[in-house]
C-alpha cells in the first residue's frame, strides 16, 4: 500500500502536523498486518482552485501520472494507493487509466475525509475510493462546543484540554468493474 500525498509543500518542516500522525498510523497498521510500510510518495499540488474545470482536472491527473509511473510500472508495484484525501483519489484513478491500469482492479484506491460523493470531480472520473475515513466532523464540532461551554462555565482548570473523537473507516459501494478487455 503506497501512501500518495499531494500537498501544498514538499518541505518536510512545513507539512501539517496531522500528516505525521497519519503516517505513524499507516506504519503501525502495516506492521501489524505483517507488511513493510512504503515511503510515502509526496508531490506538490497545483493551485487548488478552480478544480471544477475539465482543464484543471486534467492538469492534476497528469501531474499524478508523472509521479506514479515509476511506482506502478516498477519491479514491485503497489497493490493499493492510500490517498491523502478523497479528492486525490479522482486524480490518481485517472492517472492510473492513463498508465494502462484499471483503478480498483489493478490498483485499489483508498481515500480520506469521506467526502467523495460531494466532489465535483466525479464528473471527470467514475472510480471512487473503496474505503475512506470519516473524521466525524459533526461529532468533533459537538465536542468543541462542549469544551468551550465547560471552559466558559468555569468547569475546567487552567490547563489546556485535549479531546479526541475517533475516526471511522467506511467501505464505499463497490461498482462492478469490467474484466480486462471487456467493454462496460
Amino acid at each position: 500500500i503506497l501512501p500518495l500525498w499531494q500537498l501544498e509543500t514538499e518541505d518536510f518542516e512545513q507539512r501539517p502536523r496531522w500528516l505525521e500522525r497519519r503516517r505513524a498510523g499507516y506504519e503501525q497498521a502495516m506492521r501489524e498486518a505483517g507488511a513493510e510500510p512504503m515511503v510515502p510518495l509526496v508531490y506538490r499540488q497545483l493551485p487548488i482552485w478552480p478544480v471544477d474545470t475539465a482543464e484543471r482536472f486534467e492538469q492534476h491527473a497528469r501531474l499524478a501520472a508523472g509521479y506514479l509511473v515509476e511506482h506502478v510500472r516498477g519491479k514491485a508495484p503497489p497493490d493499493a494507493l492510500l490517498a491523502v484525501s478523497d479528492e486525490v483519489v479522482f486524480y490518481a484513478a485517472t492517472a492510473l487509466r492513463r498508465l494502462g491500469l484499471e483503478p480498483n482492479r489493478d490498483v485499489l484506491l483508498a481515500g480520506y475525509d469521506h467526502c467523495w460523493r460531494d466532489w465535483p470531480l466525479r464528473e471527470y472520473e467514475s472510480a471512487i475510493p473503496l474505503v475512506t475515513v470519516d473524521k466525524r466532523n459533526a461529532d468533533v464540532g459537538g465536542e468543541l462546543v462542549r469544551l468551550l461551554t465547560q471552559r466558559l462555565d468555569g468547569d475546567l482548570g487552567e490547563a489546556p484540554e485535549t479531546r479526541s473523537v475517533p475516526p471511522v473507516l467506511v467501505e464505499t459501494p463497490t461498482p462492478a468493474v469490467p474484466k480486462r478487455g471487456e467493454c462496460p
